[in-house]
């Protein structure tokens, strides 16, 4: 919006109320100064603001009263999500997979759900491989808890103590706050299968780090590139990233790549395109606008959990 203010081809940036315009009174009048500039004026439609001091008066008035609610309401929420969390009560965000908020307002097993985490469980404390649990529960038409497919990155459930009775909400860690679906060997023994697979292969090697590893696809067929060094008859040393399909199947043509050409091509890319002022600018304001948007998700449900509970 500032930038295109410059280019004169609008006079008035139009706002529902004033705390709409900015997160603060300094950016507010940060900005409105950088508009005034290209000959831009804010104006608002629920709420009238005078031309002349006056009205300078009363919109920096509006400005801070809307400041002050905002961060007395923040206190309140995190006030009562504090209170929640102590009493291990389910507070805003994802609610872990097999469970759900109970009556009381605390975590009650979602029996159904529980027995596919016990499922998981069970399966991968027994060594079968997470793509083959991952295969069976998409055949059998069973959902994530966002509805989606599972895939290998479903199974960071595994670590989630929630599953053996420990409530865990920001700095709050109460044992026995929550109901047990998995005892304690099956978490241990499926927690160290997962450790045990947690080095990506062919991202390690003598050779060093692979570090587009599990993030490079082959153009051909799909499949994910994997780090591997080969010897020159020479006695000199090669690392390379092939198709993982090809390797193991020999079931694509797509030729081996340099790791070291490739690396660079890729950070390259990443200065020219990515690391720019620009771009890392509106990564910036995209991650406040989700957090915002996240905030206001977890302020709602926090104040709707006390309304209810104020009626009982």
């Amino acid at each position: 919006m500032l930038k295109d203010a410059a280019h004169g081809h609008w006079s008035f940036v139009i706002c529902w109320k004033i705390d709409r315009f900015a997160r603060n009174r300094y950016d507010s009048a940060t900005y409105k100064y950088k508009l005034k500039k290209a000959g831009v004026r804010v104006l608002y439609a629920k709420e009238s603001i005078p031309d002349g001091p006056e009205g300078i008066l009363l919109e920096s008035v509006l400005e801070g009263s809307a400041e002050y609610y905002s961060a007395s309401l923040a206190q309140n929420i995190r006030r009562g999500m504090r209170f929640n969390a102590e009493n291990c009560k389910v507070n805003s965000g994802s609610i872990p997979f097999g469970y759900c908020k109970g009556p009381d307002g605390r975590f009650a097993i979602h029996e159904a759900n529980a027995e596919i985490v016990r499922e998981i469980f069970r399966k991968a404390a027994a060594g079968v491989p997470f793509v083959d649990i991952a295969t069976e529960l998409n055949n059998k038409g069973l959902k994530t808890s966002r509805g989606g497919r599972w895939n290998k990155n479903s199974f960071v459930l595994l670590k989630n103590e929630s599953y053996i009775g420990v409530y865990h909400y920001s700095d709050v860690r109460i044992e026995g706050g929550m109901p047990v679906i998995i005892d304690m060997g099956t978490f241990l023994a499926a927690n160290e299968r997962m450790n045990a697979n947690r080095c990506v292969r062919g991202r390690h090697h003598d050779g060093g780090d692979y570090l587009l590893t599990g993030k490079l696809k082959c153009a051909h067929c799909g499949s994910y590139m994997i780090g591997f060094s080969g010897t020159a008859k020479n006695g000199e040393s090669h690392y390379y990233y092939g198709c993982q399909k090809r390797r193991r199947e020999r079931a694509c043509k797509k030729a081996n790549v340099p790791r070291e050409w490739i690396e660079k091509v890729v950070v390259k890319a990443a200065l020219d395109y990515v690391l720019r002022p620009d771009v890392m600018e509106w990564i910036a304001d995209a991650v406040m606008e989700y957090q915002e948007r996240e905030a206001a998700s977890s302020q709602l449900a926090a104040l709707t959990g006390r309304k209810s509970e104020g009626h009982r």
